[in-house]
């Protein structure tokens, strides 16, 4: 157990930083209300059985919503990043596994779009304030993410474990190990 995936260049460990510097250009409100970058999903479940692989990285940013102001969305609720050559390799998409012909469309494209290891980037604001602790509004998040209808974020993330990438002091603390995490 532990953390398989390992760091060897600025590009693998900074990918929020870009996407972070765009949300505080774009809504400057947002600037300094970051609680937290977390990798999530697979990625963060490799990192915690070091057994499963890891398809690509999803990186969540969380934010300290502003009462009563809705948080702004990008075009899609996930955006797909490329980040250049990666030391965590490249995807190698087996066509022939998808399970339908968009899958592997899909697929396809993103084989001859990408150079790097794909980074889709969520973004979410939460009831929080801008110093609170990181780990436990993500957990109270989490929490109540695994009672919450299936279409809110909180309940897909809740289901594999989420990893600190910012604030640098925290970086590679699990703030949530998945489904069997006490609540």
């Amino acid at each position: 157990m532990g953390q398989s995936i390992r760091w060897r260049d600025q590009r693998d460990r900074q990918s929020h930083v870009e996407p972070v510097a765009n949300v505080a250009r774009r809504w400057p409100h947002y600037r300094h209300r970051l609680l937290a970058a977390t990798l999530a999903q697979g990625a963060a479940l490799h990192m915690l059985t070091g057994s499963t692989g890891v398809k690509d990285l999803d990186v969540v940013l969380l934010f300290a919503a502003l009462p009563g102001e809705r948080f702004p969305e990008f075009p899609r609720l996930v955006k797909q990043f490329d980040f250049g050559p990666s030391s965590l390799g490249r995807q190698a998409y087996e066509l022939a596994a998808a399970r339908d012909d968009r899958q592997r469309r899909q697929w396809a494209r993103w084989a001859d779009q990408h150079r790097g290891r794909r980074v889709d980037l969520a973004k979410r604001a939460l009831p929080a304030s801008p110093g609170a602790d990181p780990v436990e509004v993500i957990r109270s998040w989490l929490r109540a993410g695994r009672a919450a209808r299936r279409t809110s974020s909180a309940f897909y993330l809740a289901h594999k474990p989420v990893v600190l990438l910012d604030p640098p002091a925290l970086r590679g603390t699990f703030a949530w190990r998945g489904p069997d995490e006490p609540g």
